[in-house]
């Protein structure tokens, strides 16, 4: 809990004597007179406006406000010295309408609804009342982005990355992230998973701008999640969460996300389970560490891997299984197209199965798919017609497609790793041991 400054006492206590002039003058006025109810920020908001051109329709409640102790003790003013008073204060609000905003949500707003001279608080209660809830915990800042069709075993995982988790949410949660007023989400759909990466931090500035920012952070982890194992993972939404609670009343404004959720459901989840766990921390742990290594694609081994991993990457992202086929079939090229003209197919085909395969067996078998792969790919972008609609093509070989290719970059990203530059010479399988 924030241990309040010296100066807040007397700054609150200005700003709620202002405020009970506003209600004592409401009740007493025999006519139409300030609603008290949100009176604070209203002032604000127009006062602040006066030298700019505003329409006429908010002329009479500018006079009222210009009327009123808002205006004549100086609202303004006064709510600015209360959030200068406290550096607590100015990372939860950080403007005076903010600042009003939250008083008047905490405790004001309540008081006024049906308030009469009998039944209006003294000072001190108010005040103390206000205090305690500004100040009942420690600011937070808390952004949290979707990883899609993830199903997680275990409630909560530390990553290794600064003030990061993988945590599973409810659907009550989802929809309190989105700013919906209700227990369920309509944006958010429970049957695409309830798994979440959060990223916390007590910084100031734009919120969006930061979660923007942070988007990068999370798409690290969904990277690694693409090729931990095979099944379809993506970061499709994100949402932010502020700590205290009331924060919340005054920096989210109606529906509040970034991204767009999808609503496409998988036939099979992304199970994580214990196991993948200690490799998730493993191989984020080594990426992070490698990144300026990685992120070198002088060689030609790792230009190649990063575009077949940009669109293996991608096909995670897709909704039509067409347009999979597409994206993993050009992660093969990359892969494994021959420097020379000829058969592509063939030997695409050859150096992948060369590559992947352990044993005669699983050569053939690796041989027969990417070639069957390459001709549904050419079916479906010179043929006019769909593989998976003939039946040329299936869903199941189309998984079996990405879990090789997802293999396959990591292998020679591994050579690469190693000091392999030449993608030839990496793939002079099976003299290279791996």
């Amino acid at each position: 809990m924030p241990t309040p400054s010296p100066d807040v006492l007397p700054a609150l206590r200005q700003v709620v004597e202002i405020w009970k002039d506003v209600v004592e003058r409401f009740v007493q006025a025999d006519g139409r007179t300030l609603d008290p109810e949100s009176a604070m920020s209203v002032a604000v908001t127009l006062l602040d406006q006066q030298q700019q051109q505003r329409s006429s329709e908010y002329d009479e409640l500018v006079a009222e406000i210009e009327a009123s102790p808002l205006a004549a003790r100086d609202i303004r003013t006064a709510l600015a010295r209360l959030l200068q008073s406290d550096s607590h204060l100015q990372l939860t609000c950080g403007t005076t309408w903010r600042m009003a905003s939250a008083l008047e949500k905490l405790r004001l707003d309540s008081l006024s609804r049906n308030v009469t001279l009998s039944t209006l608080p003294n000072t001190d209660d108010i005040v103390t009342e206000l205090m305690a809830r500004l100040f009942e915990t420690d600011y937070r800042r808390c952004a949290f982005f979707h990883v899609y069709n993830v199903a997680m075993s275990e409630k909560e995982i530390v990553l290794p990355m600064p003030e990061a988790h993988l945590l599973r949410l409810t659907e009550a949660d989802a929809a309190q992230l989105v700013n919906e007023p209700t227990q369920s989400s309509r944006l958010h759909r429970e049957s695409t998973g309830n798994a979440f990466i959060r990223i916390v931090d007590s910084g100031a500035g734009d919120d969006w701008v930061w979660l923007t920012e942070r988007w990068k952070d999370a798409y690290n982890v969904v990277r690694i999640l693409r090729f931990l194992k095979s099944g379809t993972v993506d970061l499709d939404w994100a949402g932010l969460h502020f700590f205290p609670s009331w924060v919340n009343e005054v920096r989210k404004y109606g529906i509040s996300l970034l991204g767009r959720p999808r609503w496409d459901v998988q036939a099979q989840r992304f199970d994580f389970g214990v196991a993948e766990h200690e490799r998730l921390i493993r191989y984020l742990t080594f990426y992070l560490g490698h990144l300026d290594e990685i992120d070198d694609t002088r060689s030609h081994v790792r230009k190649a891997t990063m575009i077949a991993g940009n669109y293996f990457e991608s096909h995670h992202a897709r909704t039509s299984i067409e347009d999979k086929l597409i994206d993993l079939v050009i992660s093969l090229e990359a892969l494994f197209s021959p420097a020379r003209e000829g058969e592509f197919r063939f030997r695409i085909s050859l150096r992948g199965a060369l590559l992947l395969g352990n044993d005669a067996d699983s050569r053939r078998r690796v041989f027969q798919l990417m070639k069957r792969a390459y001709d549904a790919r050419s079916s479906l972008v010179h043929g006019d017609e769909s593989p998976f609609e003939t039946g040329r093509f299936s869903e199941q070989d189309l998984a079996a497609l990405a879990s090789e290719v997802r293999v396959a970059i990591l292998r020679l990203l591994t050579l690469h790793m190693r000091g392999y530059r030449n993608r030839d010479d990496a793939l002079a399988w099976p003299s290279l041991p791996i």
